[in-house]
């Protein structure tokens, strides 16, 4: 996921600042205790960092560069963390939704 045209997920992000081309990667994982069932990890890969927010909440979660970190079923990836301090643009999110 990033602004780079050869990603999966294209974010169009109006501010200058703060998406990179590769921002972050989702992954499938493998559910603890449910043998052929997965969910949704995604890994920040960015300069500017990314969050996660849980379904509902209104704060996110900074996510740790380079770990993999599961995103609930409606919960969202906010990317980016931070802004360029010329940058007033609000964050991007890109919501998870899992298929039953």
């Amino acid at each position: 996921m990033g602004r780079g045209l050869k990603n999966a997920v294209i974010i169009s992000h109006p501010g200058p600042l703060g998406i990179s081309v590769a921002h972050g990667e989702f992954k499938l994982l493998p559910k603890p205790g449910a043998e052929g069932m997965y969910v949704v990890g995604y890994e920040d890969k960015s300069s500017n960092g990314s969050g996660l927010r849980a379904p509902g909440a209104e704060e996110k979660t900074k996510c740790e560069k380079g770990k993999v970190t599961e995103v609930l079923d409606g919960g969202s990836v906010v990317v980016p963390w931070k802004a360029g301090a010329k940058d007033k643009t609000p964050p991007t999110s890109a919501v998870v939704s899992y298929v039953r």
